[in-house]
C-alpha cells in the first residue's frame, strides 16, 4: 500500500463505510467525548495527538489484524476461524461501552449485509469481523478493504472532534489530512503481527472510556 489516494473507487465498499450506512457509528465517539469533556483534549493538535496515538497503538495492533484473518478466513469459507477471531476482537474491547459498540455495529452490519444479499455465516458477530468477511464476499480485496475501514473511522473520529471542540469544519478537514498519511503505516503494522502479538492496552483511552460511561451530559453513546 504506497498511498491511500491510490486505493480504488469501489462503490460496494464505498456502500459498507459510507455515513449513510446504518450501521450507527456516529453514535460513538470511542471515549473522545470524555478526553474533551475533562480537557485532555481542546485544539486541532492534542486531537491529532490522540488520534494519532489511537490509530498507531490501538487500532493497528488490533482492528487491521483480525480483519486481515477474517478476510482470508472468508477466502476458505472457514467459518470457525472466523468465530475464533470475532471473540479476541471482543477481549480486545476492555470497556462496557466499547463492547457495546461492537455489538450493536455487528447486529446492524450483519442486518445491512443480509438485505443486501452480501454472504455472511449464521449467526451474530461484532462488527469488526463481520466486516473483514462482508468485504471478501463482495469482492473487495485486502489492501482496499484495510483502507476504507481505516478511512472511515478516522472520518468519524474527526467528525466527533469537530463538533465538540469544538473545531472550524476547514482545521477540521486539516486534522483528518494529516491523520489520513498514517493508514499505511497502521495497515503495515497490523499486517506484520503475529497472532500472539494482536492486542493492546491504552490505559488513557480506556480511562476515558469508563468515565464516559457516567459522565453527567453527553451527546454520545460510548
Amino acid at each position: 500500500m504506497t498511498d491511500t489516494a491510490t486505493l480504488r473507487f469501489d462503490p460496494r465498499l464505498w456502500q459498507l463505510i459510507s455515513p449513510a450506512s446504518p450501521t450507527g457509528a456516529f453514535h460513538f465517539s470511542q471515549g473522545l467525548e470524555q478526553a474533551i469533556d475533562n480537557g485532555t483534549i481542546s485544539s486541532a493538535q492534542t486531537a491529532s495527538d490522540w488520534l494519532a496515538g489511537l490509530l498507531r497503538h490501538g487500532v493497528a495492533r488490533v482492528d487491521v489484524p483480525l480483519l486481515v484473518r477474517t478476510h482470508r478466513a472468508a477466502e476458505t469459507q472457514n467459518v470457525d476461524a472466523l468465530r475464533r477471531w470475532d471473540e479476541l476482537t471482543h477481549a480486545c474491547r476492555e470497556t462496557r461501552e466499547l463492547r457495546n459498540e461492537e455489538v450493536t455495529m455487528g447486529l446492524t452490519f450483519t442486518q445491512l449485509c443480509r438485505s443486501l444479499a452480501i454472504d455472511l455465516p449464521a449467526g451474530s458477530y461484532g462488527y469488526t469481523c463481520a466486516f473483514g468477511w462482508a468485504a471478501h464476499s463482495i469482492g473487495v480485496g485486502e489492501e482496499d478493504m484495510l483502507g476504507g475501514y481505516l478511512w472511515a473511522w478516522l472520518e468519524n473520529q474527526t467528525l466527533v472532534a469537530t463538533k465538540l471542540i469544538p473545531l472550524g469544519h476547514l482545521e477540521g478537514q486539516q486534522v483528518l489530512a494529516r491523520l489520513s498519511k498514517m493508514i499505511e503505516v497502521a495497515v503495515n503494522v497490523g499486517r506484520g503481527l503475529k497472532d500472539d502479538e494482536i492486542g493492546m492496552s491504552l490505559p488513557g483511552w480506556i480511562h476515558a472510556s469508563v468515565a464516559h460511561e457516567s459522565q453527567y451530559s453527553r451527546v454520545f453513546r460510548s
